[in-house]
This record gives structure tokens, C-alpha cells and sequence, in this order.
């Protein structure tokens, strides 16, 4: 990447975040690597210079794919044509500009917390709209109460504070507690479930 060029920095960037939200939807557990260096071209000798910053550990994980090949009894040769997850997530961001930021933003953070999640639901509801991830069964009104009540302060910078009693007589549902951990996984469930109903 050329030093004195943020845009290139920047793009390589947003292009990992989009990477690591396509594993992190895959995965659920995934641990997103980062951009530790860059190379430039050194206009005195014309030569590619490299810039790395590096921790010392190191840990690996790997994942593989099989293709299943059979011979049928006529001669013919039959192989298991059917796109694998990643690929099939990574159509999908090509196609859908609104699952393509949602899964970006996923992907952004080497580890969530309560703003970051919000964001990744509100990119999630400007896509599908709050009224229709209910009534398509994605979510219920009382997660999503849930979910606010848990990331609003952090989010907004106040405390929870007790609510104020309804001047109604139909009761009010308290807010359940959610923990961090519980609220990723409720965000990634949304955006599994986004996958399918895009891959219909």
C-alpha cells in the first residue's frame, strides 16, 4: 500500500471487515485477523518495501471442503455442484448493498461491544425495516425491547434508570437482562436467519 495514500489503507480495510463478517456469520466463534503492514514501491531504487508491526504468538485454525465425485452405474460421473456457505454469503453481499454493509460492520471489530452490535442492527433494520424482521419471524418486539434496554446506555452514554409507572392499567413487561455474549449471538442469529430468506 503506498505510505502517503490513506484511501488504499482504508479500502483494504473495509474489504477485511467484509471477509471477517462472512466468516463470523459462518463461524459464529471466528477470531478476525488485521492489516499489520504495508508495502510501497521506494522511488530511489524502484524496489518494494515492506512494513510489518507483529506481535509474538502465533495460532492457526484451519478449515477444508470436500467434493464428493461419484460414478453412477450408466457411466456417468456425478459431483456435488452445491456452493459452499462462504460462497453463498459472498454472492449475496455482491448482491444486496444493505446484508453487504450489515456484514461489513459484523466484521469490523476484532470484538464487539454494545455500540458496535447496535450499529450492526440498525444497518440490519435499514435493510429489512423493524416491522418486517417481526413479522417474518426473525425476531420478536420483546427481544428487540430486550436488546435496546441492554445496549441503549452504553450506546447513548446513560444509566438504566428505573421506568416510570404507566399512567395505564394493562401491565408493562420488564426488561430482561442480556449479556454481551448474549447479544452478538442474538445479532448473529438475525443475520443467519437474513442469509436464508436471501437464498431462497
Amino acid at each position: 500500500m503506498p505510505v502517503g495514500n490513506t484511501q488504499v489503507p482504508d479500502a483494504a480495510q473495509e474489504a477485511l471487515s467484509l471477509l471477517n463478517g462472512i466468516a463470523r456469520v459462518e463461524l459464529g466463534n471466528f477470531r478476525p485477523p488485521k492489516i499489520l503492514g504495508f508495502s510501497n514501491t521506494n522511488p530511489q531504487t524502484g524496489k518494494l518495501q515492506t512494513f510489518i508491526a507483529f506481535g509474538g504468538k502465533c495460532e492457526a485454525r484451519s478449515r477444508s471442503h470436500a467434493t464428493v465425485t461419484v460414478g453412477l452405474s450408466e457411466g456417468t460421473i456425478a459431483t456435488n455442484q452445491a456452493p459452499t456457505y462462504v460462497e453463498t454469503v459472498s454472492k449475496l453481499v455482491d448482491d444486496n448493498k444493505p446484508f453487504n454493509r450489515a456484514v461489513t460492520l459484523f466484521g469490523k471489530e476484532k470484538q464487539h461491544d454494545w455500540i458496535s452490535l447496535s450499529k450492526v442492527f440498525d444497518a440490519i433494520k435499514e435493510g429489512f425495516g423493524e416491522k418486517a424482521l417481526i413479522e417474518q419471524g426473525f425476531v420478536t418486539q420483546s427481544e428487540i425491547d430486550d436488546f435496546k434496554y441492554n445496549a441503549d446506555p452504553h450506546r447513548h452514554g446513560f444509566t438504566k434508570c428505573k421506568p416510570r409507572k404507566p399512567n395505564r392499567k394493562e401491565p408493562v413487561r420488564q426488561k430482561k437482562p442480556m449479556t454481551l455474549a448474549e447479544g452478538e449471538a442474538w445479532v448473529w442469529g438475525i443475520l443467519r436467519a437474513w442469509v436464508k430468506k436471501l437464498n431462497i
